[in-house]
């Protein structure tokens, strides 16, 4: 299945997250997928993120003859066992 983290809130100042900057991006990097900051009230990154996601969804193969998405195979030490 197709993830895109989306981090909100990115107007506000840095001090202001719980989470660093550094812990977005190793989580990033261990689930390996892609992270974008965004902001729902200035609307900042929020089609990129939309867009990310489609991407993603098209470049899934697809089951001809069933017409379905063909679901990728996940990853050794991926975050769900």
């Amino acid at each position: 299945m197709p993830i895109v983290v989306v981090a909100n809130k990115s107007d506000m100042p840095e001090d202001a997250f719980e989470v660093t900057e550094v812990d977005i991006q190793t989580m990033s990097k261990r689930l390996d997928v892609p992270i974008v900051m965004a902001s729902a009230r200035t609307g900042d990154n929020v089609e990129s993120a939309f867009v990310s996601l489609v991407q993603k969804v098209v470049a899934m193969p697809v089951d001809t003859k069933n017409k379905d998405l063909v679901p990728l195979a996940p990853k050794e030490g991926g975050c769900c066992k």
